[in-house]
């Protein structure tokens, strides 16, 4: 019985891990969709939606390298998206900036007081 009790438990702590990142990632998604054009959103959505598919074939499949090439490649495009893509960056300015309650100068590509 206790070989029985490990594996859930380590399949339940698993499965909240998944759960947290997969929250994080579809949050990621929806907050930032708002301040960004149409054509990076689609490509940063698809990135993101195959991270999320990958996760959960990590979660549910048996494990394969083509997984992993999956996973590895769908969180370096993320990875680089999230940090390197300018669009992006200023779209969590803008973001940010608004849940400061302040406004998004788009002229000036600042953050100013609502005053």
């Amino acid at each position: 019985m206790k070989p029985l009790v490990k594996k859930i438990s380590v399949n339940f702590f698993k499965g909240i891990i998944l759960l947290f990142l997969l929250l994080m990632l579809v949050l990621e998604a929806f907050l930032t969709a708002p301040y960004l054009n149409y054509d990076i959103i689609v490509i940063y959505t698809a990135v993101i939606t195959a991270l999320c598919c990958s996760l959960i074939g990590l979660f549910f499949i048996t494990c394969s390298k083509w997984l992993y090439t999956f996973l590895f490649i769908a969180f370096c495009a993320f990875f680089y998206l999230y940090c390197f893509d300018v669009r992006i960056s200023l779209a969590h300015q803008q973001e940010r900036c608004m849940d400061l309650g302040r406004i998004w100068d788009k002229k000036q590509n600042n953050c100013v007081r609502g005053d």
